[in-house]
């Protein structure tokens, strides 16, 4: 969040309200991401593209069984599409 300058509370998780134009434009936005990171990178270009967002926080439960479904890979890609962007554009002016 910081790093990028999104203004979003919750940049990896949440539930987001999309007009249907602004979607579009940001599909029309070559997307890096093959993974999880896809949600950092549209917010990042929803937010390029002059969009609204609007969040609705959801609350997740601990777990309580089981393991994460991120492995070391999804977590690089992350990192990498992070500094990618912020490479090509910078960090979001507010």
């Amino acid at each position: 969040r910081m790093y990028l300058g999104l203004e979003a509370r919750d940049v990896t998780t949440g539930f987001r309200f999309w007009s249907s134009d602004l979607l579009a434009k940001v599909l029309g936005q070559k997307i890096q991401s093959n993974s999880y990171a896809f949600q950092e990178e549209m917010l990042f270009h929803a937010y390029r593209l002059n969009g609204t967002i609007v969040e609705s926080p959801i609350t997740f439960k601990d777990r309580e069984v089981g393991a994460s479904k991120l492995g070391f890979s999804d977590i690089k890609e992350f990192f990498s599409v992070l500094v990618n962007l912020r490479k090509q554009y910078g960090p979001l002016k507010k």
